[in-house]
């Protein structure tokens, strides 16, 4: 617990210019609200081993939303 808030988990920006949607993992309305905005921050956390998650406050939706998922 003591390293799931470390500065290792926190990108700038959320999602890069080149960074493409992937319909599988991600949820289209959170995922294109997070890339329009290059100011936002995003945090990475897994789930068990392998699987992870990236969250951000997205200012359009006033909310912290989950906009990747996968494996």
């Amino acid at each position: 617990m003591s390293e799931f808030f470390s500065e290792e988990h926190l990108f700038s920006p959320a999602i890069m210019a080149a960074d493409e949607f992937d319909s599988d993992y991600s949820e289209k309305e959170a995922w294109y609200n997070i890339k329009s905005d290059p100011t936002t921050a995003r945090f990475y956390y897994l789930i068990g081993e392998e699987a992870g998650c990236r969250i951000a406050y997205s200012k359009k939706l006033k909310r912290i939303v989950k906009y990747f998922c996968c494996c």
